[in-house]
């Protein structure tokens, strides 16, 4: 109870925000080792953030979206300002491919 599963273009979420902290958590693990054992040879991610439990497809991630976002910059163009926001380990990707951008002042929160 409280629990959903959310199917997004590149990735399955099991959200547990809504269930009973302890339930949620254990839900999450059982799912988490199952998924290890029954796909281990998938090439899958398995990320484990704030009450959500990622699975995707290897190398997918914020960190890549926002690299093809900026392939569409002009050779020579520079990024003036970047925002990006976000709480848990699966924007980390994203955050670590912002802090690199040359020349760019960028706010991460």
């Amino acid at each position: 109870p409280g629990s959903m599963i959310e199917k997004n273009a590149h990735s399955l979420v099991f959200h547990f925000r809504n269930c009973e902290p302890e339930f949620g958590e254990f839900q999450a693990n059982e799912l988490k080792i199952h998924i290890e054992h029954s796909f281990s040879k998938l090439p899958l991610d398995i990320i484990a953030g704030k009450k959500v439990l990622e699975l995707r497809r290897m190398g997918v991630s914020k960190g890549h979206a926002v690299k093809k976002i900026l392939s569409y910059v002009k050779a020579g163009e520079k990024v003036g300002f970047l925002l990006t926001a976000g709480d848990d380990r699966t924007d980390e990707a994203m955050f670590d491919v912002v802090n690199n951008v040359e020349n760019c002042k960028g706010v991460s929160c």
